[in-house]
């Protein structure tokens, strides 16, 4: 299943269900999950708080019905299952123990409570004693002795056997417990929209890298002391990158986070001169002579300029890209809606006739 689904499937599963996603790490599994819960928060009218923010817990004692507590448990932290079911103390006067809960438990044990709890990271946990303090959360959805609110989700992600030495397979018993969701990486494009929806200013030339070098979207790390390029990483990375002007800390950043071979062609892309688009339409034959990397820059560059462009200076582009190759059309019909629109105006000129008849028929391709 796409990692975009995560949101749709959750809505289409009861609460008390447990579910698992596995799959590639820094693909968006934990950022789908949140945002699932703040999408459910709102739909029940209640107030989203991440547990981990929460200062006065009294309110939400008061007030249970307010509120959707989202709590997010990355399973590699925990050193003792106590930290999961609770510490056990002893009544020296009765001659028995109980189990004092963790304040989240208490908290999502109210019954007129709302909330989510992530189990992130289930299968890098390498201790079986954590392992089987999930069993009892999961299954019987306790945590010690107190039951857990049915208005409370538990959802887990885990990478699959393929991504990482350290990743263990769960459990039989335990993985029959959940419903176990394979999933995949988002497309460029799906990425492309999910930046669009929750960051106002990021750097487009990061999409015009992976529009260019799709196959380095996401690649296995060769070196377990570097990074390597996932769409998480790809995310920090367009967020940054618009405000550095130094080029030795571009490079650095582009390294850091994609890996040395990756980081070096971002900033070698992110780097390199190109003419305006005015040089351009005043020399037909500039565009020939520069490379292929060069003639992608100046297509976006185009393709993001297209409002500012008339009639006459957008016919006598489209005529000089398709001199070179028709290719560069097709990647600005592509990548610009409003590209597609205005070449119809220009289809009763003659010089763009044969072009935009060839162009219709590929168009509607991508429609």
């Amino acid at each position: 299943m796409n990692i975009t689904k995560i949101v749709e499937y959750l809505k289409k599963t009861p609460k008390t269900h447990s579910v698992i996603f596995l799959g590639k790490p820094g693909i968006g599994k934990t950022e789908m999950v949140r945002k699932f819960a703040e999408i459910e928060a709102k739909e029940e009218g209640r107030i989203f708080l991440d547990f981990h923010e929460i200062k006065d817990y009294d309110t939400i004692f008061e007030n249970p019905e307010k509120y959707y507590i989202y709590l997010d448990l990355r399973m590699t932290e925990f050193s003792e299952p106590s930290e999961i079911l609770g510490i056990p103390r002893i009544d020296t006067n009765r001659h028995y123990f109980t189990y004092e809960p963790p304040i989240w438990a208490r908290i999502l044990s109210i019954d007129k409570i709302s909330g989510l709890i992530f189990l992130d990271e289930l299968t890098n946990v390498q201790r079986d004693d954590i392992i089987s303090a999930v069993y009892k959360l999961v299954l019987d959805r306790r945590v010690g002795f107190i039951k857990l609110s049915d208005n409370v989700r538990i959802i887990a992600a885990g990478n699959t056997l393929d991504t990482s030495e350290i990743v263990r397979e769960l459990p039989r018993p335990l993985r029959n417990r959940f419903e176990v969701v394979k999933v995949s990486m988002p497309t460029i494009e799906e990425w492309k929209k999910y930046m669009d929806e929750n960051y106002k200013d990021w750097d487009r030339r990061i999409l015009n890298y992976l529009l260019r070098f799709p196959e380095d979207f996401y690649k296995e790390p060769k070196d377990d002391e570097e990074n390597f390029p996932t769409p998480r990483s790809w995310t920090r990375l367009a967020i940054q990158t618009k405000n550095i002007e130094e080029e030795e800390i571009l490079k650095a950043k582009a390294m850091s986070l994609l890996g040395k071979e990756v980081g070096i062609k971002v900033y070698k892309f992110l780097t390199t001169r190109i003419p305006s688009i005015h040089e351009i339409v005043r020399d037909k034959n500039l565009f020939k002579r520069l490379n292929e990397d060069e003639k992608y820059l100046l297509v976006m560059e185009i393709s993001k300029n297209m409002r500012n462009l008339d009639d006459e200076t957008l016919e006598k582009i489209v005529n000089i890209l398709s001199e070179d190759s028709f290719e560069w059309i097709i990647l600005l019909s592509k990548t610009c809606e409003e590209f597609n629109s205005r070449i119809k105006t220009l289809e009763r000129k003659h010089g763009v006739r044969k072009i935009f008849e060839r162009l219709s028929k590929i168009i509607s391709k991508y429609k």
